[in-house]
């Protein structure tokens, strides 16, 4: 199944196919959707980094939505899944326009809710045009999301290996490895 690898062109090519299929960019010229469905994005957002090693880099999911979220009351089991394994969530609420219609601060409230706290670090109401220039500076640590996102793996807090009791939690530590014989979890 899916992981993540944290390979630039791999996110490069992911953003182009959003942009080319989803923004109003595709070869039919659709009107990007009036709705925005988040559940099923973050149901498989949390497969994948339940599904990917715990290894020291930070754990970061970007939701971007343009129309105020249809499916609220049905992403809270994927959200807390997200939180378990430590991801942490930023949101870019996007509009057409600089000034702002009722729709767009309906999109911002609903985007503000489920990014991580402190909520005014983790979100963004920008133009379609300027998402491009929101995301550069994510890896800086000297942009105000970057701050987030490119400190420094030890400030990542890992648990002993030896705190581990199952083996499906243990395996997700790259640190660690699982040991049948002794049912117990070590240092790898």
């Amino acid at each position: 199944e899916g992981r993540f690898t944290g390979v630039l062109s791999e996110i490069e090519k992911d953003l182009e196919f959003q942009e080319d299929n989803f923004m109003g960019g595709n070869a039919a010229r659709q009107p990007a959707p009036q709705t925005t469905y988040l559940q099923a994005g973050l149901e498989k957002a949390a497969s994948l980094f339940q599904n990917s090693p715990v290894d020291g880099r930070r754990r970061v999911l970007i939701v971007v939505a343009d129309s105020p979220l249809s499916d609220k009351d049905k992403y809270q089991a994927a959200m807390a899944d997200l939180s378990a394994s430590q991801v942490e969530v930023f949101g870019v609420s996007l509009r057409p326009l600089t000034a702002q219609s009722a729709d767009d601060l309906k999109t911002d409230a609903d985007v503000k809710e489920i990014v991580s706290n402190p909520k005014g670090t983790h979100f963004v109401s920008v133009e379609v045009d300027q998402l491009a220039t929101s995301l550069n500076g994510l890896c800086d640590p000297n942009t105000e999301w970057g701050k987030h996102v490119a400190a420094a793996s030890s400030s990542v807090q890992r648990e002993p290996c030896n705190l581990h009791a199952e083996k499906n939690v243990c395996n997700k530590d790259a640190g660690c490895v699982w040991f049948d014989t002794s049912l117990s979890c070590g240092d790898s």
